[in-house]
């Protein structure tokens, strides 16, 4: 398509490229420094197969001076990048752009050059195009490869990479989603059907209406799952509570087993504060553990169960879960 040139060529290049004609260039000296710079650094990367770092300095010099060398190289990178539909635009802006600085002879031989270029890669690009129907055009968002398509492209041909492609498109509460491969050369074109004809979209492609009331999820669902990780949430806490009251209570037991003021039948006075401090943590380390599990249970229950299932199981239970409390501690009753 084209020739890479190396060496002394590419500086000598560099410097037609800037050299102005008359001291009346339009083009600001800084912005053309600026320029200089970067089509220097740009060619050099694109000699040395850094593309990406070619097509990134030499966009932003083509940006600061419309030389049609520069975006010329900047097209070549765009090229070996693959993204052949950008590099078609890029051709067409340097065949458009007029000569206003540098060498003319060298500029015109960039732009003859770039409409060669252009002509070479057409071929290999892919093109899409759009049946719509059901809905407005101005009402569609097409996003393509997560960018907003505008609406004028909805009714023209666009050209398109060759490669894999996801699109959706976007209309009210209905969307379409369509994954596709496009081979060099290949015209495409996509029908994006919403409203009743939706049905009717082949399987490559997906349409989602909005569900009719009886059919959306209940709020009751919400917050039955809301209620049921609150329900959880309290439940481990309980049962951390339990286990870390359970561990202080087997240390002071330990105690007094170990103390000579008691024994198998009893303690004397002697360990009155030390056995009050543990008969206090007994019961509620016993409601930690038993509440923990309860509330555990009924969140479980709660979070798995489909819409509805919880509350009827509720409803089929002889009686709810009950905590009563006694002299010797706490006792759980009821179903589960």
């Amino acid at each position: 398509m084209f020739t890479c040139f190396r060496g002394a060529w590419a500086v000598g290049l560099g410097l037609s490229l800037f050299v102005s004609n008359s001291r009346a260039d339009p083009i600001d000296t800084e912005a053309r420094s600026a320029a200089r710079a970067l089509g220097y650094a740009g060619v050099e990367a694109y000699q040395a197969g850094d593309y990406r770092s070619a097509n990134e300095k030499l966009t932003r010099a083509f940006a600061l001076l419309r030389a049609p060398s520069l975006g010329l190289w900047s097209a070549r990178a765009l090229v070996r990048l693959g993204d052949l539909a950008a590099a078609a635009a890029r051709y067409r802006e340097v065949v458009a752009v007029p000569i206003e600085t540098g060498n003319a002879e060298i500029q015109n031989r960039a732009r003859l050059d770039a409409n060669n270029e252009l002509n070479a890669i057409l071929p290999r690009l892919a093109h899409l195009s759009f049946a719509l129907e059901g809905a407005p055009i101005t009402a569609v968002e097409i996003w393509l490869d997560d960018v907003l398509l505008p609406h004028d492209a909805y009714t023209r041909e666009l050209e398109l990479n060759p490669g894999s492609h996801r699109l959706r498109a976007l209309y009210v509460k209905q969307r379409i989603d369509v994954q596709f491969d496009a081979a060099e050369g290949e015209a495409r074109r996509i029908p994006l059907r919403f409203g009743p004809e939706a049905q009717q979209a082949p399987a490559a492609q997906r349409a989602t209406q909005a569900s009719p009331p009886n059919a959306q999820p209940s709020k009751h669902s919400s917050t039955q799952r809301t209620l049921g990780y609150v329900a959880l949430g309290t439940g481990g806490a309980g049962l951390l509570f339990g286990a870390v009251t359970g561990v202080i209570l087997l240390g002071k037991k330990s105690d007094l087993d170990d103390s000579p003021a008691c024994d198998s039948s009893g303690c004397l006075p002697a360990e009155r504060e030390r056995v009050s401090s543990y008969n206090s943590l007994r019961v509620p380390s016993s409601i930690g553990f038993i509440a923990g599990a309860a509330l555990g249970a009924t969140g479980l229950a709660l979070v798995l169960l489909p819409s509805g299932s919880a509350s009827k199981t509720a409803a089929g239970s002889a009686r709810p879960v009950q905590v009563a409390l006694g002299p010797s501690g706490a006792t759980l009753g009821g179903s589960f």
